[in-house]
């Protein structure tokens, strides 16, 4: 009975966590399966998720710095050109 419970914790727990990194929630995903690790005894698997989304929300955060950066130079170009 316990096993299933903490087996059914887990799967949900991850069901929830993949449907919110899909969406890219990277940080909620994150903390939902934090919030569940010290239930589930520091799970390994769980752990290798958190370090999943935690590479994947930083893939996305520099992207963005790249694509904002790129836009800037746009506009300050687009700025220099009507002076």
């Amino acid at each position: 009975m316990k096993i299933n419970c903490y087996s059914k914790i887990k799967e949900d727990t991850l069901d929830k966590a993949d449907k919110l990194a899909k969406d890219k929630y990277y940080s909620k995903a994150i903390s939902l399966i934090e919030d569940n690790l010290s239930l589930l005894k520091e799970d390994k698997e769980l752990i290798d998720k958190v370090k999943e989304y935690e590479g994947e929300k930083g893939s996305i955060f520099h992207e963005n710095r790249r694509k904002k950066f790129k836009l800037y130079l746009i506009n300050r170009k687009f700025r220099q050109s009507k002076i």
